[in-house]
């Protein structure tokens, strides 16, 4: 028989039980009903289905409601067993119900209420049947929530003022059972969260009279019972705890008995609000809020991982469609219920549920949309209340911590919208525009910080808008170093008092890097709570306050909660910051691990990883262990599934996660990950000796057979994966590191260095032993530096040569290898980045028969590049092109070239002097380093030649300067230089995932000082994806400044001017720096603002 579920209209389930919770708060003895709009659910609810039957089947509808099932033509009343097929049958269940939501249950073989049914209100369009795991059996009735329950014995009976005192371990969601010695007498059960408020009948909010038959008091919040004029002994009583069973798959214990305290008491506090909903407290509201929610989804993923209560308090409170009022009339509550789907939606990614809120998420956004001011703001309008935090904050006007929220809302809804694929540009532009008008209106410089409120004047700064601005990066890195100097750590900003807020801070401490500050504020500030006794944590706390106090809230004695949700958000912080588990993508599986094992001297704890894994790590103050429950496996066939069972036998205990991969990613994982650590782990076998080590660090060996030789044939496969992999990512160097135990394998790509694999160290000795002999370099020294060349194909068939350089480090030899690719080495000048005025210039001075043209800029600029491409061009069957380089990076069958070989004393100006001779139209110097060579290429230009080279220096103008300091003389300078070129190379921006965002309005003054440029409202940011690696960009461009040599120059020169005089020079003639070369680009969209100030000199 196929697993059945009672199932309703989607939502419906959700809002029945969230109206009867936000209806059970209890005060002092009258009811109080949450005071924002109820949700209904629906009375109405036809349930449908198309089976094809292969045979005769039979089956049997449950309801609560009344109404009829609808088989084919036939209609049966509820109850009564079904026969029907074989063929194609239609079910049609028609169920209304006026107490509750109408939900069904259906019985059989075939025919059952499993996953598929359709579910429709006679309004909107069929939608998927709601159900949930704890209704799957026909005598249940979903409108009853069928609670756990375990008895709790006081552990203390006392006499207090002619009274019994009872006190339980902690604090209960409970129903007391009174028990009479003497037969029942109408005492009064005064219950309190505290001694305090049990014993005060007055001012405490729960007393009760017993149920004259069963003895029992309505469930209640209760750590300590009172009844007066009773003694000891006359009243026995005990409590029923209720509560719904949710697995903790979270454990935390360390060497610091004041955090594993923290933990616990969290993890009961959040335990005592997680029910069918989370809410807020057990006592006072019990009410669901959005805003305790939105944090108690965090601390969920990190304690239970329990998907199911997320998507019940969402749905609770969304409510139904169209949306009239904000949640819980609270403006930012709305706002939080949008931003905490998204949080739902990267732990689980459950799409049918995103499906389902989608809609409502559209609704909630257009709603809001309609609720702003003349500048775009969202404003709270009558009747809505802007909470934010208990603070004193400048309300007036639009808040600005408000508009971080609103903000953040839009960024979701475009990524969830595309996620969906639907269309998010709009979303974006009003993200953009929102966050624009956020730092025009709200960005005060001169505090270095965002101010509550621009329309009141007052120029008021509390921490909330400041934080919102970091934890949602709507500002920039500089900016948010200024608010961590002058709001974070600036004591004369008001402190937060409450655990709801300090979530948000410390949750921005951490991701600055404020670990030890974090740490000390869980220990001081929840530990305060400790010291006062508290078994939960509390809505509120202020150390400020006497004892006697803390009890006190909104003007009301014991109207302070103190078992709040929102205080349990230490587990998320010990979890994801200390502990180190983190999601790096949204596809809820993919995780990373970065312990913090400096703030611990020994720790055991488990965490979840998704809904079903568990991850564990064990710290001694040594060593550290790390243990799955779970294993991943990727498929790219998801409907064979045969070897499942199989594998879930020889895996046990652990379980089988599999995620679906593309062919193309699964054939690379299985070279990356099973060949390459298949090889790395054959040649470490049996190996158990630490590697010889020829550092600064000398260790005997004796008998040691065991370290990987250079030859074995694990080696050979780690060092074709090595270049392989350099080849398909685009790599212009390897670098191969020793380290004392673990070697490091590092990429450069697009001038930035890549951690790509870390290997045992011996292993990283043998493979760069095997390099060495491929590159015909001395294997056996290893104490002075080499240099070798190596000959290779990539995997698209091209010859590819790489420059191999070795230097004797303190843990062995590290080797970098430059990778010379043909199709980077000779480009086109678009693909260069010269625009078509630049291009027209460069090729009017390479026209030029005699005298030399410079191109300048540091290592890795590109320079040999453009001076290829410029060759090739160059190099036609009428003239003789001749080369000396060092080394020649790529043969070129079109140019004659010469390598330098200091071996022999075979250096630039002999290698220039020897081509003097060789009848050449053009010659290329590889670099002009010092006076001889520089000497040479100027008798070349004198006599008729066109000379191409390099120079190492910061621009165009002080090349010129340069060469004179080499002691060329000024005149000859002037009678030889035809132009310069000063270039570098910035990465272009990813176009896959590239977005538009705000600038930085001082550094694009500091970028484009001397010159005028529009400042652009909007310029593209880096998002990062898998195609550029997750790092925003991909490829690079160049960016140059061109320097052709007027008359006017030569005259300069030829008068020995200064460098500040050719600069001047320079920019009377127009030509532009580097700088402004890169504020194009920017303005293009091709490259960012940050990315151009790295690269280019502020001259």
């Amino acid at each position: 028989m196929s697993k059945s579920y009672w199932i309703w209209y989607p939502g419906d389930f959700e809002l029945y039980h969230g109206m009867k919770q936000n209806f059970s708060r209890v005060e002092r003895g009258f009811g109080w009903p949450a005071f924002w709009k109820s949700e209904g659910f629906r009375n109405r609810v036809a349930f449908r289905r198309t089976y094809h039957l292969e045979e005769e089947t039979s089956f049997t509808v449950y309801s609560n409601a009344i109404g009829h099932v609808l088989a084919g033509e036939k209609k049966y009343p509820f109850g009564k067993k079904i026969t029907c097929g074989p063929g194609e049958v239609t079910v049609a269940v028609h169920a209304g119900c006026v107490e509750a939501f109408p939900c069904i249950y259906i019985e059989g073989d075939v025919i059952c209420s499993d996953t598929g049914w359709m579910a429709e209100d006679y309004e909107k369009d069929p939608q998927p049947a709601g159900k949930s795991k704890y209704f799957t059996r026909p005598e249940q009735n979903p409108t009853v929530w069928e609670y756990s329950e375990k008895v709790y014995e006081p552990v203390s009976v006392t006499e207090y003022n002619g009274g019994t005192l009872y006190e339980f371990e902690t604090e209960l969601n409970a129903v007391l059972e009174a028990k009479f010695k003497n037969g029942y007498q109408p005492v009064l059960i005064c219950c309190g969260e505290s001694r305090e408020e049990a014993i005060d009948t007055v001012n405490c909010y729960y007393s009760w009279q017993p149920d004259k038959e069963t003895g029992k008091c309505p469930c209640c919040a209760v750590r300590f019972a009172y009844i007066p004029d009773c003694k000891p002994g006359e009243v026995i009583l005990r409590a029923n705890h209720q509560y719904v069973d949710i697995p903790v798959k979270a454990a935390f214990h360390c060497g610091e008995e004041r955090l594993n305290q923290i933990w616990s008491v969290a993890e009961h506090t959040f335990r005592l609000c997680s029910g069918i909903f989370f809410i807020d407290g057990v006592k006072r509201d019990k009410w669901i809020w959005s805003g305790d929610a939105y944090q108690s989804f965090f601390v969920n993923r990190y304690l239970m991982a329990d998907a199911d209560i997320d998507q019940r308090t969402i749905l609770a409170l969304r409510g139904n469609d169209p949306m009239t009022k904000h949640i819980n009339t609270i403006v930012d509550y709305s706002l939080l219920w949008l931003l905490g789907v998204d949080y739902h939606n990267e732990g689980y990614g459950d799409r049918d549920f995103l499906e389902l809120v989608y809609p409502k998420m559209v609704s909630l956004m257009g709603f809001c949309n309609g609720r702003r001011e003349e500048h775009g703001f969202l404003i709270g309008k009558e009747k809505d209340w802007v909470y934010i935090d208990w603070a004193d904050m400048d309300k007036d006007g639009p808040l600005c911590a408000e508009q971080m929220l609103y903000a953040a809302c839009f960024r979701v809804m475009a990524e969830i919208s595309e996620q969906l694929g639907k269309d998010g540009s709009a979303y974006r532009q009003d993200y953009e525009k929102l966050t624009a008008s956020i730092e025009k209106f709200f960005w005060d410089e001169e505090k270095g910080a965002y101010i509550d409120s621009f329309t009141s004047g007052k120029r008021n700064v509390t921490r909330h808008a400041n934080i919102f601005a970091i934890l949602f990066d709507i500002a920039d890195k500089q900016k948010q170093e200024k608010i961590l100097t002058n709001v974070l750590e600036n004591d004369e900003i008001p402190a937060i008092t409450t655990p709801y807020f300090n979530f948000f801070e410390l949750d921005v401490l951490c991701q600055m890097g404020k670990l030890t500050e974090v740490l000390d504020k869980i220990r001081s500030y929840w530990g305060g709570m400790l010291d006062l006794g508290a078994v939960t944590f509390w809505e509120e706390y202020d150390p400020s306050v006497p004892k006697e106090e803390q009890y006190d809230m909104y003007g009301d004695h014991f109207g302070k909660s103190l078992c709040h949700a929102w205080a349990a958000s230490p587990i998320y912080f010990l979890a994801k910051y200390f502990a180190g588990l983190d999601l790096v993508n949204k596809d809820g599986v993919t995780y990373v691990l970065k312990p913090q094992m400096q703030y611990f001297t020994d720790l055991d704890c488990t965490l979840p990883v998704g809904s079903d894994g568990t991850v564990r790590l064990a710290w001694d103050g040594e060593c550290l262990e790390v243990t799955a429950d779970a294993v991943i496996i990727a498929t790219d066939q998801p409907y064979k599934r045969e070897w499942v069972a199989n594998l879930e036998h020889s895996l046990l205990p652990k379980k089988i996660q599999r995620v679906l991969l593309s062919p193309d990613q699964l054939q690379r994982y299985l070279i990356e990950y099973y060949q390459v650590s298949r090889a790395v782990l054959s040649s470490q076998k049996s190996s158990a000796h630490d590697r010889e080590n020829k550092g600064v660090e000398a260790l005997l060996q004796l008998g040691d057979t065991q370290n990987p030789d250079a030859n074995d044939q694990h080696i050979v496969k780690l060092v074709d994966w090595v270049l392989q992999f350099a080849f398909e990512q685009g790599a212009s160097d390897i670098h191969l590191e020793p380290r004392k135990d673990t070697g490091k394998v590092r990429f450069r790509i697009d001038g930035v260095l890549h951690t790509i694999y870390n290997m045992p160290a011996n292993t990283l000795t043998a493979v760069i032993s095997r390099i060495k002999i491929l590159g015909r370099m001395n294997v056996a020294e290893k104490r002075k530096p080499q240099d070798g060349r190596l000959k290779t194909r990539t995997p698209k068939g091209q010859e590819t040569e790489l420059r191999l350089s070795t230097l004797p480090t303190a843990f062995g030899e590290k080797m970098v290898m430059r990778i010379f690719d043909p199709e980077v080495l000779v480009r086109s000048f678009q693909q260069l980045g010269f625009d078509s005025r630049l291009l027209n210039e460069w090729h009017a001075l390479t026209a030029h028969s005699h005298g030399i043209i410079l191109v300048t800029g540091p290592t890795g600029s590109g320079k040999t590049t453009t001076l290829y491409s410029s060759l090739k061009q160059l190099a036609t069957d009428e003239v003789n092109v001749c080369t000396i380089e060092d080394p020649i990076e790529m043969l070129e069958p079109s140019f004659n070239q010469m390598q330098v070989n200091t071996a022999i004393d075979l250096g630039f100006a002999d290698g220039v002097r020897a081509l003097m001779r060789q009848d050449p139209d053009i010659i290329m110097v590889g670099e002009i380093r010092d006076q001889d060579t520089a000497n040479m290429a100027i008798q070349a230009a004198l006599t008729g030649h066109l000379v191409l080279s390099t120079l190492h220096t910061n621009d165009a103008p002080s090349s010129l300067t340069r060469l004179h300091d080499l002691g060329v003389q000024p005149f000859l300078t002037a009678a030889t230089i035809l132009g310069v070129l000063a270039q570098r190379l910035v990465r272009k921006l990813c176009p896959h995932c590239k977005q538009e965002g705000s600038i930085n309005e001082k550094d694009w003054e500091h970028l484009t000082f001397d010159y005028i440029m529009e400042m652009p409202a909007q310029v593209c940011k880096p998002v990062g994806c898998d195609e550029c690696r997750q790092t925003g960009y991909k490829g690079r461009v160049g960016i140059y400044e061109f320097m052709p040599l007027s008359l006017e120059t030569k005259q300069l020169i030829s008068a020995n001017a200064n460098l500040n005089e050719l600069r001047q020079q320079a920019k009377k003639e127009g030509i532009e720096p580097l700088r402004i070369a890169g504020a194009r680009k920017v303005l293009e969209g091709v490259t960012t603002l940050e990315e151009v100030l790295r690269v280019v000199p502020l001259n």
